[in-house]
Formats: structure tokens, sequence, C-alpha cells
């Protein structure tokens, strides 16, 4: 008789099926721990996504992403000023993306490959340096602070710990 998701055989437990399916998964993911497997470099660790990278990519992503949970503290996105970039023949602009073109068949072509195109994004921000990456995080820290003590001056909490993530970026080693 062949299984159905409705039909099921009262003399099975649903937990037995359930332990058997999971024997070769566990020990998959057993074998993977083992010592032969850890990276044998010591200048690569793993990051929290998972990619093996260099303390100095790690700190350096570390700092865009100091960046980015704050971006409009430091830049104007979609610019004032828009620049003209050519446009292919049957494009149309994407509407709430600046520099995003779409053609009737759905077809979308990028034109945010300039930097004064390119939006808040882990891209833009890898060009710069470490030392200009800590300048402009330490800048939107200190604009968000200039901000929060406008509209809630009784966030101490909040104060303390923009205070403290500037302290952590200023501390931050070049590599």
């Amino acid at each position: 008789r062949a299984f159905s998701p409705s039909s099921s055989s009262s003399s099975s437990s649903s937990s037995d099926s359930d332990s058997d399916d999971d024997k070769p998964i566990r020990k998959k993911a057993e074998a993977k721990k083992t010592p032969r497997d850890k990276p044998k470099s010591s200048s690569s660790s793993k990051t929290k996504g998972g990619s093996n990278a260099t303390k100095k990519d790690s700190s350096k992503d570390w700092l865009i992403e100091r960046i980015l949970v704050r971006w409009w503290y430091h830049m104007e996105w979609p610019p004032a000023h828009r620049v003209e970039v050519e446009v292919p023949e049957g494009y149309v602009e994407m509407a709430h993306y600046p520099y995003m073109f779409i053609n009737e068949t759905g077809k979308v072509i990028s034109r945010r490959d300039t930097e004064a195109t390119l939006p808040p994004c882990h891209k833009r921000y890898s060009k710069y340096t470490e030392s200009e990456l800590k300048e402009i995080a330490v800048a939107a820290v200190k604009k968000q602070k200039e901000e929060l003590k406008e509209v809630e001056p009784d966030n101490s909490d909040l104060q303390k710990a923009l205070d403290a993530e500037i302290v952590d970026i200023q501390k931050m080693k070049s590599f």
C-alpha cells in the first residue's frame, strides 16, 4: 500500500520513524566536528557569516556593519542631486529603486556602478581603508547621539551604549 500523509499504520509510532530518519543526519553532523576538519591556518577564523576570513577582513567587516546599521546618519540616499546615467531604450526607472531600470519583459538593469550611484552597502564601504571606516563610523554614532538627545533626552541607557560603541570603534587596532 502506498504511503499518503492522511494514512498511517497504527502499529508504527511517528517517533520511531523520526528517530530512524535522524540517524544519518546526526552521523554527518558528528563527522564534521572532528579535529581534522578544523582550519589549520592560524591566520584565518570563522566569522558569524560562516566564511573563512582573516582578522583584518573581520575587523573591516565589523566597521562596515557599524556604518550600515546607521547609514542614514552618514549619507543621503538617494542623493538629492541625481547623477544622469545612460538608460537603455525600452527601460524605465523602477519606483523606489534609484538607478535600477526595468523593461516590459521584467529584465532589470542596474546603473549602481559608480561612487555617485552606489547605495549604502558593503560593496561601497569595502573600498575604504580601516582608518576611513573608523572616522565614518564614529561620526555616524556621534550624529545618532545628537539626534537621540533631541528626541529622547532622558534615554541614558542608549546614550551609554552609543558612548561604549564609540570607544570600541576607536580602540580597534588596525592589522
